[in-house]
């Protein structure tokens, strides 16, 4: 089941989100940008598809950011987390 995301929850989901786009493309898309050697760039599915290593890095980077934004996410959330359960009797 999905679980709608608060207001709160939502604007530091974009905050992380930005931030990790922000990062990979300062990172490693900008500094390589017109730097390629030819074999650096390979067709994906054909002459128009094109893939670089900036990218396989910018995405390696911006899995491993939104994994953890997420992480964090629902780790703050009911479920996210192994709660104690309540025994009767007891606060």
């Amino acid at each position: 089941m999905i679980e709608a995301i608060d207001p709160g929850e939502w604007t530091c989901l974009e905050a992380a989100v930005d931030e990790a786009v922000r990062k990979a493309a300062a990172t490693e898309i900008m500094p390589r940008f017109r730097q390629l050697a030819q074999h650096q760039v390979v067709q994906k599915n054909g002459p128009h598809d094109l893939v670089t290593v900036a990218d396989r890095l910018a995405e390696e980077q911006l899995t491993v950011a939104l994994t953890r934004a997420a992480a964090r996410l629902r780790g703050g959330r009911r479920g996210g987390r192994a709660r104690r359960r309540r025994r009767p009797g007891r606060p």
